[in-house]
């Protein structure tokens, strides 16, 4: 069945075991990008600020949680109100969506500059932050998919689906070549 499967796959007997060398590797990384998203100039000043009100108590890792989480329950509402993608989502529900949406991205883009404010910045909270990105994503294009009822076009919902999991594959590949993430505006 599909939960067994699941199991094996989750089971680490498929996951090679770290070298030393994979883990000198780890502990000496350090992350780099270059540019800055289209939007980034204008949220820059609102990130900062936002900053400023974030106790230095909590962790970088609490914050990407919390954003995680906000993006976790409107994919719970879409899923309520709309299960097989195929009904009308109340107008509240799209609305808090995108209040969810701008809290992940306040509360993502804010997790590096509180680590570097704390000096606790490290690549296994770089990878947690990354892993949630990947999970919030897919999320992502599940309300989507929820809002515009794709179960009437799956044809189209899987190309969106297989595009945004193209665009996160080669732009980590980039970076695990280059050794840096690049952003263009």
């Amino acid at each position: 069945t599909a939960c067994k499967a699941l199991v094996n796959v989750m089971s680490f007997e498929y996951f090679e075991q770290l070298t030393p060398k994979n883990i000198m590797s780890i502990k000496s990384h350090k992350y780099c990008h270059y540019g800055e998203s289209l939007l980034e100039p204008y949220l820059t000043a609102w990130w900062e600020f936002i900053l400023k009100y974030i106790p230095r108590t909590i962790s970088p890792n609490v914050l990407t949680s919390i954003g995680l989480c906000f993006v976790i329950s409107s994919t719970l509402l879409f899923s309520y109100f709309s299960p097989k993608m195929d009904q009308q989502i109340p107008m509240w529900v799209n609305i808090y969506a995108i209040i969810a949406l701008f809290i992940y991205q306040t509360l993502d883009a804010i997790d590096g500059k509180q680590a570097r404010r704390l000096n606790c910045s490290s690549p296994l909270g770089e990878l947690f932050d990354h892993g949630c990105d990947a999970v919030a994503l897919f999320l992502l294009v599940i309300n989507v998919g929820c809002c515009t009822q794709a179960s009437y076009d799956m044809l189209h919902f899987k190309i969106a689906f297989w595009s945004v999991f193209v665009s996160l594959y080669s732009t980590h590949w980039t970076y695990y070549v280059t050794g840096s993430f690049y952003f263009t505006s």
